[in-house]
């Protein structure tokens, strides 16, 4: 196989991660690395084994071009003060550290599994590592190994960064699992019109809707019914979670290290790296979930990178190449030209219906319909007690827990929170332990 097409440079590959949870997944990445002629060799393989010296682990890493991350559940061997280590930070953590120390290019992927595990043993790695860069994800040994060798083969054919290190679905944080979603066929025809006319002027879709009507829910549907798509069309699909970290600076060095595989310290910088990308004719789609967690809120912003996200807003709007943008929202201000909207109101009442039947093992017609009066067709508010009932469907559910939610256009998280305030009051400790682990985690919309 000739290099012609590489950029020469390149040409050792470090392949880091836990030696036993990823084994297969590794030793199909370094089959991949290897059919594009680069070297990813037995060295790197020998390093994640545990017991393994950390200093020769951190000498191989300085001594490669580029380097490969997978990880999963499990943090992996820790090494111990006595090893070189800080007893906190794994062996595949310190590598990614001192590569990025380095300057040198970090393409990290996270296993599927892991994105939505909230208690996994490696979720403060995976924190860490989305400040850092742009994490790619990957279900079995052989997506792992297409994901990696995509990254890489493309860095080394443009070393000018001229295109997106990532290209498919790349999340620096997860939307909520993708569930049965009801009543919502219209806008996801809504989603479906504005993604497949790339000609229309409205370079910019705000979902919009009040706290807890299902809009990331809706995002999260839709993405995973195009995933092919979106995965194969060679463009970069990024999605940031504003909800789950409210950090614009974080967001744009995410982004810029999606794109061209390092993040300037300097945010014109970055804004400018991240304009110049997006701008270059790539389809690219950006989905912003919860931005109005950092902006519209009043919050003081001495990084000035809100503002620059602003800027970035108005530019895809007024159309920077071919670039689109999916935003989520409470408030819908005034649409700009290069904008549309989708707003979310109520459940349908079919819809709303369906999302109470465990409720039907408890309630009689009467009781679900006052169910649904009470919650105004509220999607958040209706799976919430749809939950406490399959949870503890022996126990009768208070009438007057019905009550406490306001019948007003808004139907806010607040009133849920009185709903299961007065819920709780009730229950034992172990059951309020599984409600909030076990229910609130993983019901909500």
């Amino acid at each position: 196989m000739t290099r012609s097409t590489h950029n020469t440079s390149v040409k050792r590959i470090f392949i880091s991660s836990t030696f036993q949870e990823l084994g297969e997944h590794r030793l199909a990445v370094v089959d991949a690395v290897r059919r594009l002629d680069l070297d990813a060799g037995v060295p790197e393989i020998l390093s994640a084994r545990p017991g393994a010296p950390l200093e020769h682990c951190l000498e191989l890493v300085g001594q490669c071009d580029a380097l490969i991350v997978l990880t999963g559940l499990q943090l992996g061997s820790v090494p111990s003060a006595d090893f070189g280590g800080d007893g906190a930070r794994s062996y595949t953590w310190l590598e990614v550290d001192r590569a990025l120390e380095m300057g040198i290019p970090v393409f990290a992927f996270i296993s599927e599994e892991a994105t939505s595990a909230y208690d996994c043993p490696a979720r403060n790695f995976h924190a860490w590592l989305c400040d850092r860069c742009l994490i790619g994800t990957f279900t079995d040994p052989q997506s792992a190994a297409i994901g990696a060798a995509v990254a890489i083969a493309r860095h080394c054919m443009h070393p000018t960064q001229t295109a997106p290190i990532h290209y498919g679905i790349a999340a620096a944080h997860s939307l909520p699992p993708p569930q049965a979603l009801l009543g919502r066929d219209r806008e996801v025809e809504q989603l479906d019109e504005w993604f497949e006319t790339p000609n229309s002027n409205a370079h910019v879709l705000r979902i919009a809707g009040v706290g807890g009507c299902g809009k990331s829910a809706l995002i999260a549907t839709w993405i995973s019914r195009r995933r092919q798509e979106l995965e194969s069309r060679g463009s970069l699909t990024f999605i940031w979670s504003f909800a789950e970290r409210s950090d614009t600076v974080a967001f744009f060095r995410a982004l810029s290290a999606a794109l061209v595989g390092r993040s300037p310290l300097d945010g014109v910088e970055r804004l400018a790296v991240v304009a110049d990308q997006l701008g270059g004719g790539g389809e690219h789609l950006i989905v912003l979930d919860g931005l109005d967690r950092v902006r519209g809120q009043g919050i003081p912003d001495p990084t000035g990178d809100g503002e620059r996200l602003d800027e970035l807003i108005s530019s895809i709007g007024n159309g920077l190449g071919n670039c689109r943008l999916l935003v989520t929202t409470r408030r819908l201000s005034a649409i700009t030209e290069g904008e549309t909207a989708v707003r979310l109101g109520p459940l349908p009442y079919d819809a709303a219906a369906e999302l109470l039947e465990p409720a039907r093992t408890v309630l009689d017609q009467a009781g679900i319909d006052q169910c649904l009066e009470a919650t105004g067709g509220h999607a958040l508010s209706l799976r919430a007690i749809a939950s406490l009932i399959r949870h503890f469907g022996t126990r009768e559910l208070d009438p007057k827990l019905l009550s406490l939610v306001p019948a007003s256009e808004d139907h806010s998280p607040l009133a849920l929170a009185q709903v299961l305030a007065e819920y709780t009051q009730s229950i034992s400790t172990a059951q309020r332990d599984l409600l909030s682990i076990g229910i609130i985690a993983t019901q909500f919309c």
